[in-house]
């Protein structure tokens, strides 16, 4: 009996640990960071140092204020293929103006997107600045849907 016991000890451990390391589920989604979460600006200012291409522009004095802009569902545009098992659930729009060390200020929007992929949650951030627009339309997709044009 006392074997017994043991052993229905050590099958309910190890079915605990088996449920603790199961994977995500995709109807139980986490919160998406705040956009000054400690990923959020720190991880634009990185991006934004890396986009410089030009040795003057090097480096980046300060970004802030930081805006929260919203959390909106994730648009059909975001999720053309999507699948129950890899999806955009929704996206956290944020703003704030990147101050370079010449003194130019340049209003950069950044967006976390909290996605399902298979079996985890992820919170992957892009941004895009005015001044390094690549697409020339103001950062559009980087800013929340019906938002007035850049300034």
């Amino acid at each position: 009996m006392r074997d017994l016991n043991r052993c229905a000890a050590l099958l309910l451990g190890a079915l605990s640990a088996l449920a603790a390391a199961s994977p995500a589920r995709a109807d139980e989604s986490p919160p998406i960071p705040d956009c000054d979460a400690p990923d959020g600006a720190s991880t634009v200012e990185r991006q934004y140092q890396t986009m410089t291409m030009q040795p003057f522009e090097r480096g980046v004095l300060k970004v802030g204020p930081v805006k929260d802009l919203g959390v909106f569902p994730a648009a059909k545009e975001d999720n053309p293929y999507a699948t129950k098992e890899m999806f955009i659930k929704a996206t956290r729009f944020c703003e704030a103006v990147v101050t370079l060390p010449d003194g130019t200020a340049d209003p950069t929007y950044w967006r976390i997107q909290l996605t399902f992929n298979v079996r985890n949650w992820l919170t992957p951030s892009t941004y895009c600045s005015l001044k390094h627009d690549v697409w020339g339309n103001q950062c559009a997709a980087y800013r929340p849907p019906g938002a007035a044009p850049a300034r």
